[in-house]
């Protein structure tokens, strides 16, 4: 059958009007489609931008932080590592192993181990109240005391990129003055000598410890009771492969300064209290003479009223 033949539009203007309608119409539809996947497309991104961010795990804010400052100052790499261990660790009993805690305050030769920023600075300001000012705060410990002008507010001091900012500053300050790194991871805690030597020897320990086993196996926490800490499972027999790795002839020198300035505060220790001896005996033989000399004043005194009693009455 022969196809019937195919007239222009213009001879047929209803065919064709008929025809076009359904284009027309499905071209505007997919448009309204569109504007309105746009539309929705937009609110989810409004909403999302508006969202608040996802909360972070409190365990891994001075794990991050620290080596950022170590590599920005010039720090050897996992030894503000070790001071922070040794300052504010603690013991993640579900990860089993011990890191910073951001949110950890010490007073009152007593460390506190806060669930949360709000919770350390509530308890800052309790202490405060109750008059106490020697509080360290924060992963790195920071003496709020002895750095008044360190933080702002209590909010930068627990922000765990502020605090670990200003004790890889003060630690590097401590290095440029004292020329070695060893001395100032002692001078960090105290410069009593009878403060910095054992400190120093401790978190030397934890730096080799933390070098051969990571950070998260480097030291046992301070455990507080109420703070949820708990102590470590112990330690396995190592193997031979896994014994502590020899020492380099730096750490060797740095332990030989070590003993030998801690030989020399024995002495001058002892020097002192023989020092403190000799005066407070002197002291003392200084008091009986001084006693004995007015006796003899007050006797001579005595003697010389009677004479002239007798004189007068003869």
């Amino acid at each position: 059958m022969t196809p019937p033949t195919t007239l222009p539009d213009r001879r047929r203007p209803a065919l064709a009007q008929r025809e076009s309608a359904p284009l027309r119409s499905g071209f505007a539809r997919r448009a309204r489609v569109a504007v309105v996947a746009g539309m929705a497309a937009a609110c989810l991104g409004t909403a999302a931008s508006a969202a608040p961010p996802p909360r972070q795990n409190p365990w891994s804010l001075c794990d991050r932080a620290i080596p950022q400052q170590e590599r920005a100052h010039g720090i050897p790499e996992r030894l503000l590592t070790a001071i922070s261990l040794a300052e504010s660790g603690r013991w993640n009993a579900e990860a089993e192993r011990t890191t910073s805690w951001p949110w950890t305050v010490m007073a009152e030769n007593r460390g506190r181990f806060l669930n949360s920023k709000e919770e350390a600075i509530d308890e800052v300001l309790r202490l405060r109240r109750r008059g106490v000012r020697n509080i360290d705060v924060g992963c790195m410990q920071i003496n709020l005391q002895y750095h008044p002008q360190a933080f702002e507010s209590l909010d930068e001091a627990f922000d765990p990129e502020k605090n670990t900012a200003y004790a890889a500053q003060f630690l590097k300050t401590l290095k440029e003055q004292s020329g070695s790194w060893t001395t100032a991871v002692g001078h960090y805690h105290s410069q009593a000598p009878e403060r910095t030597y054992p400190y120093r020897r401790k978190v030397l320990q934890i730096w080799r410890d933390t070098e051969r086993r990571g950070p998260s196996e480097a030291m046992v926490a301070m455990t507080t009771p109420g703070s949820g800490a708990v102590p470590p499972p112990a330690p396995a027999a190592q193997s031979p492969a896994d014994r502590r790795r020899p020492l380099s002839q730096a750490e060797v020198n740095a332990l030989r300064r070590d003993r030998l300035h801690q030989a020399r505060a024995t002495a001058d220790s002892r020097r002192d209290r023989v020092i403190r001896a000799f005066e407070e005996r002197r002291r003392l033989h200084d008091a009986f003479i001084e006693r004995q000399a007015r006796m003899i004043d007050a006797y001579r005194r005595y003697m010389h009223e009677q004479g002239r009693s007798k004189a007068q009455e003869q």
